[in-house]
């Protein structure tokens, strides 16, 4: 088991982040490793990681990147019901509901999630 402490003092690296979520596979401690959050947005990291965890038991989501305010994922099965799921995302996250993002959602699955 790798468990790795970082004093506050000190900023945590991407690699050092990298390993802990590669040995622990647990996509959202990793999220947690990483410091989300969407405070511009009003939303904590747990706000964001609840709203995750919901999608993942609807649609099977996976993490692919992740940092302190960025998260792409890709999720095993399309929402069935397309339109309110865009209506849904757009409330959680407004800067992923533009057109570019909407169409590499629908061809991909891959939802580029940020809150600046």
């Amino acid at each position: 088991q790798l468990k790795i402490t970082v004093p506050p003092r000190f900023a945590v690296t991407t690699q050092i982040r990298e390993a802990f979520a590669a040995k622990d596979l647990d996509q959202y401690k990793y999220l947690v490793a990483q410091g989300i959050t969407a405070i511009n947005y009003g939303m904590s990291g747990k706000d964001v990681i609840t709203q995750l965890k919901r999608w993942d038991k609807q649609y099977r989501l996976s993490v692919l990147q992740a940092n302190w305010d960025l998260v792409r994922a890709r999720l095993d099965k399309m929402p069935p019901d397309l339109p309110a799921f865009e209506q849904e995302l757009k409330q959680f996250c407004p800067s992923a509901a533009d057109g570019y993002d909407l169409q590499v959602f629908k061809n991909q699955r891959i939802l580029s999630l940020w809150w600046d």
